[in-house]
C-alpha cells in the first residue's frame, strides 16, 4: 500500500482498497524502515572513518 502511496501504483493484491489513512501509515513504516536500515549501514561504515588521511 505505501508503494501505490509512494509510486502510484494500484494496489492489487487486496480486494478492499486501503483507506487514505491506512495508506499514510503503511508509508511512514516504509519511511521508518528506510531510516532503521540507513543507521545500520551508517554504524558499518562510520569506522571506516579512521581511515581517511588527515591533513597533518
Amino acid at each position: 500500500m505505501a508503494h501505490a502511496v509512494l509510486n502510484g501504483a494500484p494496489s492489487v493484491a487486496s480486494g478492499r482498497e486501503a483507506s487514505f489513512p491506512e495508506q499514510v501509515l503503511d508509508a511512514l513504516d516504509l519511511i521508518d524502515e528506510f531510516i532503521t536500515e540507513l543507521a545500520r549501514v551508517r554504524a558499518v561504515l562510520e569506522p571506516l572513518e579512521a581511515l581517511y588521511p588527515g591533513e597533518n
